[in-house]
């Protein structure tokens, strides 16, 4: 795969993020009687215009997913092949994720989301921060490992355990009886909006970090030259001593 291509899959990483967060603000300003400091971003999926934000998530989940294959073919030589295709297999997990919140949207902010589709919702919440956050994990520990990068792996790992606290959360939530699940459905904060959007900034700034840090180090790598084709019949020739071999490009005399 041509170095182009995996610029271009990185690039996915610095994109997604920025098209997420600058769609669900503008929707969420513009939707009559939204409140982003007590709703999650899921609930734009809800009422008018939710088709904006159910748009918003299959993108999301596409771009994340192309991320992720960028990251397996960036980091290779970096870490190892278990490694960096483990991460990336956890990461399309994630993107999986935003698929299935984009084809089963949340009941209304207030109502029960023990339904079928909301419920379906709920398991995508999961599957978004469940993949992102053993991505970050395993990234870091695999640099660690490999003795590179320890400010950035220290940093992933960090990130990794946080996005792995409102999962778990929500999973406590179900144990408890008639509770729902309060973190992929925070309508019991007050300022639920705010903590759903303080999660994906964590999760969308080691997107962008992660995306600049290998489009850097892919630059400074010095383009691969294909190699020289060479004629088996002159080096057959050149054995039986019919000709002498010379430096490349030099004219043959020919033999009278």
């Amino acid at each position: 795969m041509t170095g182009s291509l995996v610029r271009l899959l990185l690039c996915t990483g610095i994109v997604a993020p920025i098209l997420f967060g600058a769609v669900f603000t503008a929707d969420g300003a513009l939707k009559p009687g939204y409140s982003a400091i007590s709703e999650a971003v899921s609930y734009l999926e809800v009422g008018a215009y939710g088709w904006v934000q159910v748009v918003n998530f299959a993108v999301m989940g596409a771009l994340t997913i192309g991320f992720s294959l960028g990251i397996a073919l960036a980091m290779r030589g970096v870490i190892s092949s278990r490694a960096r295709w483990l991460a990336a297999a956890f990461l399309a997990l994630s993107g999986a994720g935003y698929l299935v919140a984009s084809a089963f949207p949340p009941a209304a902010f207030g109502q029960s989301q023990t339904a079928l589709v909301p419920t379906l919702h709920t398991v995508a919440f999961e599957l978004v921060f469940f993949g992102l956050g053993p991505a970050c994990a395993i990234i870091a520990v695999a640099l660690m490992m490999a003795r590179r990068g320890r400010f950035y792996a220290g940093y992933s790992l960090v990130t990794g355990i946080l996005l792995l606290l409102p999962p778990l959360g929500n999973l406590y939530s179900l144990t408890v009886p008639t509770q729902q699940a309060v973190f992929s459905n925070p309508q019991h904060f007050q300022f639920g909006g705010i903590f759903n959007r303080i999660v994906l900034a964590i999760a969308f700034a080691w997107y962008l970090v992660t995306a600049i840090r290998l489009l850097r180090s892919s630059a400074r790598q010095p383009p691969i030259r294909p190699r020289r084709s060479v004629d088996p019949l002159a080096i057959g020739a050149a054995e039986a001593g019919e000709i002498t071999p010379g430096p490349p490009g030099a004219v043959k005399p020919e033999k009278r």
